[in-house]
């Protein structure tokens, strides 16, 4: 922590020249996070479209209408 303590543990100054660079870090970390769960989400993205198309085309060989089905 960014505080400096006397000999019985009680906070007696601030280091604020540290703050900054604590909160960089903590930024940093949770950008890492972010992007990490971007790159599952587009990966995820792509699963769906691949099992659509293949749904489409499944459909389309057995001659499925899905609107006449509804009916």
């Amino acid at each position: 922590m960014p505080t400096q303590r006397d000999k019985e543990g009680k906070a007696c100054s601030m280091r604020y020249d540290q703050v900054n660079v604590m909160l960089f870090n903590e930024f940093l970390k949770e950008h890492r996070t972010v992007q990490a769960q971007q790159k599952e989400i587009d990966s995820l993205k792509q699963e769906l479209k691949n099992q659509k198309a293949l749904i489409d085309k499944v459909t389309a060989r057995i001659g499925l209408d899905i609107v006449s089905a509804a009916v």
